[in-house]
């Protein structure tokens, strides 16, 4: 069974980061973009980019393990981090594949990107704080 004082605090987790990243980018328009056009230009920094991503979402996997019974806050940190496993498998995979979508989702809609991540920081961190303290 999934301890949901550790899915409270990996949704608070979740939350802080995205907040923070939107914090980030809409102090400092561009820096998603510039970070994006860094991983187009360096294989190398695309490759450390897909192992970090992949090791933190195999450690989430691994201290947060599916539990069908554990509520929806224990699935949405599973797919979180099921989701990151996939995202730096792709990272080391395809590399341009996965640059050059991210390009095109930052060209598509690049103030409303800080907007969905202050909202899913907000759900997150309102989801994970009651179970976290």
């Amino acid at each position: 069974m999934t301890d949901p004082q550790v899915t409270g605090w990996l949704l608070t987790v979740f939350g802080l980061y995205a907040i923070a990243a939107a914090l980030g980018e809409h102090l400092e328009p561009g820096q998603w973009r510039k970070m994006i056009n860094e991983l187009n230009e360096s294989a190398a920094l695309s490759f450390l980019a897909g192992l970090l991503i992949l090791s933190i979402g195999t450690a989430i996997s691994l201290a947060h393990p599916f539990d069908v019974d554990a509520g929806w806050r224990a699935t949405l940190v599973n797919i979180v981090g099921y989701g990151m496993v996939l995202e730096g498998l792709s990272f080391l995979a395809f590399p341009r594949s996965i640059s050059t979508l991210a390009t095109k989702l930052m060209t598509a809609a690049n103030p409303m990107w800080v907007v969905i991540s202050a909202l899913f920081g907000i759900l997150f961190l309102v989801s994970g704080l009651p179970l976290a303290l």
